[in-house]
């Protein structure tokens, strides 16, 4: 069983929060924690998820949520309460948080998103892409980690097909259903992939992604080709 913990200064949301988990599912304990306390209660509950709110009153939430990561890099984050164009989606990316959950989300989202963060998976809802997306390859004041591609790197249909499918922001478990493979099977080819191209993030794979259609802007989910 899953241990969470919730951290969000406004106490409404807080307690709303943990009341909603602890009564409609299934994880083992969800505690909470305003900002100032953020790293004592951690320290003391070691949980396997953080909830951290990403419009924190009394804290910054990209400082919080790195110092968190740096501390507990074992613990997995996902930001609650978010605001695609009051975030900066980027630099929560960078430092680790593996999914996001905006204000208008119902209850299910917020569980199915703790559910696959926890299953390995990184989620990104539809306004987080396309900001994401914008970000990388829109805003040239945007600098990323630069793509070693040798010319000798050989990528198989299958792979590109993969390749595909991340860029247009699905995740694992949604390759696999329109590859008609297992996912296990989709985290082996994304595993080659970062190996053949000398990449470490799905961000990179990204933009990889972008540079391979001739600079073309990735789709989001959702969008038309």
């Amino acid at each position: 069983m899953k241990q969470l913990l919730v951290i969000e200064d406004n106490r409404v949301l807080r307690e709303g929060i943990t009341t909603k988990i602890k009564t409609s599912s299934d994880f083992a304990t969800v505690k909470m924690s305003e900002s100032s306390t953020a790293f004592e209660v951690t320290s003391v509950v070691q949980p396997d998820l953080i909830l951290q709110s990403m419009s924190l009153q009394h804290g910054n939430s990209i400082s919080i949520a790195t110092e968190l990561r740096s501390k507990f890099p074992a613990i997995q984050m996902v930001g609650i309460n978010v605001v695609p164009e009051k975030v900066d989606l980027l630099s929560c990316v960078k430092i680790g948080l593996r999914g996001f959950v905006l204000e208008d989300a119902s209850f299910q989202d917020l569980i199915q998103t703790i559910q696959n963060v926890l299953d390995g998976q990184v989620v990104l809802p539809q306004t987080v892409t396309d900001s994401l997306f914008r970000t990388i390859t829109i805003d040239p004041q945007v600098t990323v980690k630069p793509i070693r591609v040798s010319e000798a790197v050989s990528i198989t249909r299958r792979e590109q097909e993969v390749i595909d499918h991340v860029a247009s922001g699905l995740s694992n478990k949604e390759i696999a259903h329109q590859l008609n493979i297992a996912t296990h099977t989709v985290k082996s080819h994304i595993h080659n992939l970062f190996e053949k191209l000398a990449l470490s993030t799905r961000l990179e794979l990204i933009r990889y992604a972008g540079i391979y259609r001739n600079q073309q802007p990735v789709i989001g989910i959702g969008e038309q080709r």
